[in-house]
């Protein structure tokens, strides 16, 4: 792993860790919410804050001690024709992006619904 990535992601870690442990309980509460859904909140906060500490410390301990990889290519890591074989691809980029689109707006419509649920459930 390039050790620019490690290092980054070592550098995010403590803001990551304030907006999970301080700044969207904050706005939750200035929201408000009923009381059951405050404590499913605190519950859920309290794990994701431990996982983030968790993978904090992964990256500290164990991936960067071990990072040193580049994250540049190169001219002479690239194939020989370049890139050519990526633009010959059988891929149809258009009906990808088609399927990619219909694909984000259910995804979309389901979270709404989810959440319209969430909500009036309490």
């Amino acid at each position: 792993m390039p050790r620019t990535f490690a290092e980054t992601g070592l550098e995010m870690g403590p803001w990551n860790g304030d907006v999970l442990a301080r700044r969207v309980a904050m706005q939750l509460t200035f929201v408000g919410g009923p009381p059951r859904l405050m404590a499913r909140f605190s519950d859920a906060q309290g794990k994701a804050v431990a996982a983030l500490e968790a993978f904090e410390a992964w990256l500290r301990d164990e991936v960067l001690p071990k990072a040193n990889g580049q994250y540049a290519i190169g001219a002479r890591r690239l194939p020989a024709d370049g890139f050519a074989q990526v633009r010959r691809s059988s891929c149809r980029w258009k009906k990808l992006l088609v399927a990619a689109q219909a694909d984000l707006a259910r995804n979309q419509a389901e979270f709404r619904s989810g959440r319209r649920r969430k909500i009036a459930a309490g």
